[in-house]
């Protein structure tokens, strides 16, 4: 235990020594890059393009510094639970991480950087310093129980900064194998002081006066006069509290008579008086009281000690609660309870007032609760029990609900609406999550056009037209700024439904696949594809159907059993495994005993600027996410194939030569194997200049028709998509042969694909092991299709021309 200590040690001291030589190191840079003149800092134009790069190394040192091997000990007696959120007060014996020489060094590696290591401001007299450490300890085997470990690790620290006039702002987070630290670390004026820019510290006294002279003095005299009116001035004068007050005529805003609480009625202009309808006025009186205590919590929290999305709980009788949010696009905004703070850190002797536009609204319930209890609401509370959201409503956090109204689920489509209702769960979480956003969003701080994403991952656009109207994606927010205890809530006239979150034949109408839909039509498809689930679809584009010879077009018009297997051997099962193609991949389809095969081709390595193809034919690129699957396009029309490459050229007349030689050979059950084969196939023209008599003698010689045939074979997956004009990174493109020969594969000017001389006449008659090209010619050996011999390597050569000795 002693030696474990001993290591610890010895890696502090480590630590701290390798800190200090890298802000020496930092400071010896920056003073190449400034130089001192006439008693101020003075950028050397030479050297000033070197600071992002000494920037950059200052990173990379500390991170070097922060990630550290280090030796845990784990036993059960040893292990302390630490509460969640803790100052710091640290004692002996327990590690202070705000003191950690690389977090200390955090602080002012940039400071140090652009001036040279001049002392900050707030190093200066009458800087008051707070520290907030939260903890989130990883569960450890030594709380098990088991044995001493020792254990290899890293750790590392971010730390993010924000600095105004008056305030020095550091959060810190440090990751190791223990858990996460947030480290806040806030300088600010002492009480009692202040500062203007250039001043070192806060070396200006001022003269505080408590929270009712202060509101007097800053003009809140309608908030005044009600707190008056409830008694809480002598509260207000004496208890350190934090009052987000709202401006005079903030009441005045409010509606003409607000209903407090029956029987009693607050009037609008006079937002500080009771009018009785019964004997309750003690009554009103404490709820008024309560609806100010709602603007009111304790301590004095000034600006800077808020953190965005934090909820504090105010004095109010029925527990409600202050969401403080802060906005830094167009501008730096604060709100509380989404309100805007017009004016902050007015201090006082007993605590902090912030100015309000207007009464803050009372939020004590969470946005399930609050959807509830609102009739308009209905339709979207029915939608959520569905789609099991309820309890994700319920619970604490923080998060933006766009809720459509009664009137928006109205106007949807009745088909999409009915699938919806009725119990489509998996659809009906995706148009939900279109209309969650993960942060807390107010509409005061929408100035002309923003953008935030949503929990589906897309971007909703968000506006503010000329007459104040809001809209999100087009649609329009009727009621702004429903505050909840986890979050806001805005009502918007119609339903935000994204593509994810439609069937196939909605999508396919949306995206213009007009043809396909027609096909599907005929077939009598269209109800299958409204209830098929997880599946990936190939659509061909208008164009590749209606480019389809008028023989297959008619053929599929007519029949409509052949029209329904081409169209189901373009639906592969298993949408959520289809996510990624790769090559060489086998996709199932809907067509008894069809795959579809995947090919990746390019001239480049690892596939980059290339080209894939799903049964020969190239993929579009477009891949659409639809409800039940999704949508990938491609630039033909992918056919069945019927039976492996023997089966392919049998049943094609142009190949009877080539067929009878390939079962003369023996080679017919070679190629009914699994493949994959590529089948170079010369015609029966091809065969026939050779001439009867080649014919013969390669029929009496099957080892050299064997190795014919076999150079006719390219042991995989060629298709006309994969075969490019020009050279790639290792020259011109060329493929083995079951021969052994290397055969060149490219195209002409007239974009005409070539296997060395022969063109390619016919593309891809697609099998089940494979593909069948068919060429013009019989690729021969070497010498005779391109491949030419030196003139005095060839055969005679030295006989004719008299060089061999007598």
């Amino acid at each position: 235990m002693q030696d474990m200590h001993r290591k610890q040690e010895r890696m502090k001291i480590w630590l701290e020594r390798r800190s200090k030589l890298a802000l020496w190191q930092m400071r010896k840079s920056s003073s190449l890059i400034r130089e001192k003149s006439d008693g101020a800092f003075k950028e050397s134009p030479d050297m000033a393009n070197l600071a992002p790069l000494v920037t950059v190394v200052a990173i990379a040192a500390l991170v070097s510094i922060t990630t550290s091997v280090n030796l845990r000990e784990s036993l059960t007696g040893n292990v302390e639970s630490q509460a969640p959120e803790a100052e710091s007060t640290a004692t002996a014996g327990e590690r202070d991480w705000t003191q950690h020489p690389a977090a200390r060094n955090l602080f002012n590696l940039f400071f140090n950087i652009h001036t040279g290591g001049a002392k900050p401001w707030w190093e200066g007299p009458n800087v008051c310093q707070t520290e907030n450490v939260e903890e989130k300890n990883a569960t450890t085997e030594g709380e098990s129980g088991l044995s001493m470990e020792l254990t290899r690790h890293f750790s590392s620290s971010f730390q993010f900064c924000d600095e105004s006039e008056s305030v020095y702002k550091c959060t810190i987070s440090q990751h190791d194998q223990d858990g996460e630290r947030k480290i806040v670390i806030l300088y600010e004026c002492c009480k009692g002081y202040e500062r203007m820019k250039g001043d070192d510290g806060c070396p200006r006294r001022v003269e505080l006066r408590d929270l009712v002279t202060l509101a007097s003095q800053i003009g809140l005299n309608e908030f005044l006069q009600a707190v008056r009116r409830v008694g809480l001035e002598s509260e207000l004068a004496s208890r350190e509290v934090t009052v987000f007050a709202p401006v005079d005529g903030a009441f005045g805003s409010e509606p003409d008579i607000e209903v407090v609480g029956p029987p009693v009625i607050l009037q609008r202009d006079a937002p500080y008086t009771i009018t009785e309808t019964d004997t309750s006025q003690g009554r009103a009186e404490e709820r008024v009281r309560s609806g100010l205590l709602g603007h009111v919590i304790s301590g004095a929290r000034r600006s800077s000690s808020f953190s965005d999305e934090e909820v504090v709980e105010t004095g109010a009788m029925d527990a409600t609660a202050i969401r403080v949010n802060f906005f830094y696009t167009p501008q730096k905004v604060m709100t509380a309870n989404c309100v805007p703070v017009v004016s902050r850190d007015n201090r006082g002797s007993n605590g902090v007032i912030h100015t309000v536009e207007r009464l803050l609204p009372e939020v004590a319930e969470s946005l399930m609760d609050m959807i509830k209890t609102r009739p308009d609401l209905s339709t979207l509370k029915t939608v959520l029990a569905r789609a099991h959201y309820v309890p994700k409503l319920k619970e604490e956090g923080q998060g933006t609900l766009l809720a459509p109204s009664n009137d928006a689920f109205a106007r949807m489509n009745p088909r999409l609406r009915r699938r919806l209702l009725e119990g489509d769960r998996k659809c009906l979480q995706k148009v939900l999550d279109n209309h969650i956003l993960p942060h807390t969003i107010c509409s005061a701080v929408i100035q002309g056009k923003a953008r935030t994403m949503n929990q589906l991952g897309h971007y909703l656009n968000i506006s503010r037209s000329a007459d104040d109207k809001i809209f999100v994606h087009g649609v329009q927010v009727i009621q702004r700024d429903v505050m909840a205890t986890n979050g806001v809530m805005h009502v918007v006239d119609n339903v935000l439904v994204p593509e994810e979150a439609l069937d196939f034949l909605d999508v396919l109408e949306k995206e213009g696949y007009t043809e396909l839909l027609s096909l599907v039509q005929a077939a009598g498809l269209t109800k299958n594809l409204e209830t098929i689930d997880n599946v990936t679809i190939f659509a061909p584009t208008n164009a590749a159907i209606q480019s389809l010879p008028q023989g297959l077009r008619f053929r599929l018009s007519q029949d409509r059993e052949l029209l329904e297997k081409v169209l189901t051997f373009h639906v592969s099962p298993g949408a959520d495994q289809r996510s990624r193609l790769f090559d060489s991949q086998k996709l199932p389809t809907l067509s008894e005993g069809a795959n579809i095969r995947i090919d990746t081709y390019s001239l480049h390595p690892f596939h980059h600027y290339g080209v894939m193809t799903a049964q020969c034919v190239p993929l579009t690129g477009e891949r659409i996410e639809a409800c039940n699957g999704r949508i990938r396009g491609i630039k033909d029309v992918m056919i069945p194939p019927n039976g492996n490459v023997l089966d392919v050229l049998s049943l094609d007349k142009r190949f009877t030569i080539l067929v009878s030689l390939i079962k003369r050979a023996g080679l017919a059950d070679a190629l009914q194997g699994m493949g994959p084969f590529t089948v170079l196939a010369p015609n029966n023209q091809a065969f026939q200049r050779l001439g009867q008599m080649r014919l013969e003698q390669l029929e009496e010689n099957v080892f050299e028709l064997q190795t014919l045939l076999k150079r006719h074979v390219i042991s995989d997956n060629l298709c006309c998509a994969g075969i490019f004009r020009g050279h790639s990174w290792f020259g011109q493109a060329r493929l083995r042969t079951l021969a052994g020969y290397r055969v060149r594969i490219t195209r002409d000017y007239s974009n005409t694909p070539r296997v060395e001389r022969s063109r390619i006449l016919t593309c891809d008659r697609t099998a089940t092991n494979g593909n069948v090209l068919e060429i013009e010619s019989v690729l021969l050996s070497r010498e005779r299709f391109g491949y030419r011999r030196s003139r005095w390597n060839r055969p005679g050569f030295w006989e004719r021309n008299r060089f061999t000795e007598p």
